[in-house]
């Protein structure tokens, strides 16, 4: 495994794992129920795949010349 693959697997553990505990403190606190944090933590993540959806090939370019 690369470097870069064990930073990225790094990162999204760390995500999942924040979300998970903002999830869990904002239920734990009865500021919102345990079925808005699931929809808010769904719209999130949908919203990061259609931004990485859109915007792609710009990505896929920068990643290239950055291998050069």
């Amino acid at each position: 495994m690369t470097a870069l693959r064990a930073r990225r697997r790094a990162w999204w553990i760390w995500g999942a794992l924040f979300t998970l505990a903002m999830m869990w403190s904002r239920t734990w606190l009865y500021a919102h129920w345990l079925s808005d944090t699931v929809a808010g933590a769904s719209v999130g993540a949908g919203a990061a795949l259609l931004f990485w959806w859109l915007f792609r090939r710009g990505l896929a370019r920068e990643g290239a010349a950055s291998r050069e």
